[in-house]
């Protein structure tokens, strides 16, 4: 863990590995809230932000290297790219083959739906870390100690509000995985 951390420091930077520790943290509490493995939380928690510091113009070398196949709404941003491209190069830099770490670091940003409880942590995890302050956020981390389909949903409706008030596209992903909820029950 220790070589993970030190290689994040270099490509990451501090700022943004002082997040990474915090989602970590967050995914751990979460982990042994709803019993989730715990040692798969912690990897991906611990990976999700490994292709964040990368601008748009490396991304795309990066994803055409990999030959990625990304829809065209995640390619314009390195907000949506960050997480299929960084699943991608964990799995070569790490020798991660897990498909549930990858996954939890591929949809981090968006969600999607039939997300796995380790998904679910680490999307969660992202969303409410100790430093996120918003309106809203002190009950999504209470509801996501108790049911994290439900503090899904709270975090999928503040997402999808604020890209619609700052007139942003919404990924696909993650309006599928707000309806698949609602399809499910969740939010009744």
């Amino acid at each position: 863990m220790d070589r993970i951390i030190e290689v994040l420091r270099d490509r990451i930077g501090e700022k943004r590995l002082e997040h990474t520790l915090s989602v970590v943290e967050e995914s751990l509490i979460l982990a042994k809230k709803h019993k989730a493995p715990e040692e798969k939380v912690k990897i991906a928690a611990l990976l999700h932000d490994f292709a964040k510091n990368i601008t748009l113009e490396e991304s795309i070398e990066l994803v055409n290297k990999y030959n990625l196949e990304l829809d065209d709404i995640t390619k314009t941003s390195t907000e949506l790219i960050h997480g299929p491209l960084g699943a991608r190069m964990v799995r070569d830099y790490f020798n991660i083959g897990d498909q549930e770490i990858l996954n939890a670091i591929t949809y981090h940003t968006t969600g999607k739906e039939n997300m796995t409880t380790v998904e679910k942590i680490v999307f969660l995890a992202d969303f409410i870390e100790p430093a996120r302050n918003f309106d809203g956020i002190e009950l999504i981390r209470e509801r996501a100690l108790e049911n994290l389909d439900e503090a899904i949903l709270m975090a999928l409706d503040s997402t999808i509000s604020y890209l619609i008030n700052k007139r942003s596209i919404i990924h696909v992903n993650t309006v599928n995985a707000r309806n698949y909820l609602l399809k499910n029950g969740i939010g009744e």
